[in-house]
């Protein structure tokens, strides 16, 4: 998405439209089903914020043993009232401890 089209989405974001893009969690939900990632529960989002420049870093469980983990930034607008965005993303495989 280009910058104008980013400010198109918070404008219909502030006239009560699309809240979702205001909750990381929702945000990284939705990106995993528009990318067709299998969920193993949508309930599996984890975020925490990463250095000082307001990024989310998330992680989300799919099937298969597989996590979907991004990096959400704030593109218009920085405040609480500001869209959560996918900077990036990669598939990461689960490791499992082994019992030795």
């Amino acid at each position: 998405m280009n910058v104008d089209e980013l400010k198109r989405i918070q404008d219909r974001v502030d006239d009560g439209h699309f809240p979702g893009y205001l909750d990381p969690k929702n945000v990284v939900y939705e990106f995993a089903c528009s990318n067709h990632f299998i969920i193993k529960d949508k309930s599996s989002v984890h975020c925490k914020k990463i250095g000082n420049n307001g990024e989310l870093f998330c992680s989300l469980s799919l099937v298969g043993g597989k996590i979907l983990e991004t990096i959400l930034f704030k593109p218009v607008r920085q405040d609480s009232t500001g869209i959560w965005v996918v900077r990036s993303y990669r598939i990461k495989k689960k490791l499992f401890k082994t019992p030795f």
